[in-house]
């Protein structure tokens, strides 16, 4: 858990600050299609991992109730991302959206500042607690699973992310360290997020059934207000190929591995 998770966050962030700082422009297609395949990829382990183990384990303590418990979490969690970005869209110089709707990859020229700046690291930073959570207790249930997560899912995210961050300060005449600083340390958040998830959850079981409900209402979030809307904005033969791509890599690894079940 230790060290895919910090792969996953901060390894592949220092790739993208590394890709920002010596200029190297990201194609727009090479976006698109690791969105899809993270897509395909989250798609399954939602709907097949994330999603039923809370109610598996909620239900050793609480028997039929489990279901209303879990969808009543979920539904908690999802209430509050949707709060918290609704709070954020309504900041002062927001940033203009584009071709992401997650991150705001691509920004209005003329909307660079060192204030705008700040406010994109701190609305990062705070996306990347809940995926931290998600992160690490995905580590309870399936080391596999987290592995696959840690790479595949928030690993390649965690690449564009810090590339667009970086680039932002750097705009802003924000000397090279300090940029790379400030970038990563939204995503040391992150990585400590995925340990807190992880020990939480293992204090005991309602805490890791809890732990667990919170990350499937934080992944659903991230795919229904982040990933799907891009993914049908964007769509075209090559994303449906990285979709797939993504949905099979993902099932192939668990069943020689021993993951999703």
């Amino acid at each position: 858990m230790f060290i895919f998770s910090f792969i996953g966050t901060i390894g592949f962030s220092i790739i993208g600050v590394l890709f920002s700082i010596f200029k190297t422009k990201l194609n727009s297609n090479i976006v698109k299609y690791l969105r899809g395949f993270t897509f395909g990829t989250i798609l399954i382990l939602l709907f097949l991992e994330i999603i039923p183990e809370p109610f598996h384990e909620f239900h050793h303590i609480l028997g039929d109730y489990s279901i209303v418990i879990v969808i009543a979490i979920i539904a908690a969690v999802l209430g509050f991302f949707y709060l918290l970005h609704f709070i954020s869209d309504l900041r002062p110089g927001h940033f203009k959206r584009k071709d992401c709707e997650s991150h705001h990859i691509h920004v209005d020229s003329d909307k660079h500042s060192l204030l705008n700046s700040i406010m994109f690291l701190i609305s990062v930073s705070l996306h990347n607690i809940p995926e931290g959570i998600v992160l690490g207790s995905a580590f309870l249930t399936n080391e596999i699973n987290g592995i696959i997560m840690a790479i595949f899912v928030f690993g390649l995210h965690n690449f564009v992310i810090p590339y667009s961050i970086c680039e932002t300060f750097l705009k802003n005449k924000i000397s090279r360290r300090r940029a790379i600083l400030l970038t990563l340390f939204s995503f040391v958040i992150a990585y400590a997020a995925s340990i807190a998830g992880y020990f939480i959850g293992d204090i005991n079981e309602l805490f890791n059934a809890i732990i667990l409900s919170v990350s499937a209402g934080a992944i659903l979030f991230i795919v229904i207000k982040e990933l799907l809307p891009s993914i049908i904005k964007n769509y075209d033969d090559n994303i449906a190929i990285s979709i797939v791509l993504g949905i099979l890599i993902t099932i192939i690894l668990s069943l020689c591995f021993g993951g999703v079940h």
